[in-house]
């Protein structure tokens, strides 16, 4: 019996597919650059590097933004659910392309 935690190593994200994210229009309102945020599901500890979604300064930082004093009202708007489908298929089009 393990009397510790096994911590997995951690994961990195891709440079070339962070790169890439920056570049597309944001989520919200298709201007770019754009800033790579993680989507995280309610009780996930440890971000995941592929579920990435662009959002430009103002939609990734500010008052109507996942990190934002208005949070709630953006998830209503923009589900975690919705955001995880758009990160998937943003990394499957990045793959395909690269």
């Amino acid at each position: 019996m393990k009397t510790h935690w096994h911590k997995e190593p951690k994961q990195k994200p891709n440079p070339d597919y962070v790169e890439w994210l920056h570049n597309q229009p944001c989520y919200v309102c298709k201007t770019t650059p754009c800033e790579a945020h993680h989507v995280k599901v309610k009780g996930q500890i440890t971000k995941d590097h592929k579920a990435l979604i662009p959002l430009c300064e103002k939609h990734h930082r500010g008052e109507f933004s996942p990190h934002g004093r208005d949070r709630k009202e953006f998830l209503d708007m923009y589900p975690v659910h919705a955001q995880i489908q758009i990160a998937h298929q943003l990394l499957e089009t990045f793959e395909v392309t690269k």
